[in-house]
């Protein structure tokens, strides 16, 4: 989950805070279900990016989003990438 959010995620700041992930609606469900669960979030919100491809979704997440992201930048042994890193820092970490 944590290389998937790194690689097609997306930390947003517009009104409020939010994160996205892009996937097949199958890897996604699979997310939403996990993050439920785990964090007992259910605000959770799964929407298709285009008419023009057949299985290319978006998975939202907006309220209790810092628990997942904490979540994934918490893991000492994963390598993030710095500059998605950064962006969380920027947007989550100094309003905390």
């Amino acid at each position: 989950i944590a290389g998937i959010f790194d690689s097609d995620g997306h930390i947003g700041n517009i009104g409020k805070k939010r994160i996205s992930l892009i996937s097949t609606k199958e890897v996604l469900k699979f997310i939403s279900n996990y993050i439920s669960e785990r964090f007992n979030i259910n605000e959770l919100k799964l929407t298709k990016v285009t008419e023009n491809k057949d299985n290319v979704y978006k998975l939202y997440l907006y309220k209790d989003s810092t628990k997942f992201l904490d979540f994934i930048y918490g893991d000492k042994d994963f390598k993030y990438m710095s500059r998605k890193y950064k962006i969380f820092l920027e947007k989550y970490k100094w309003q905390n």
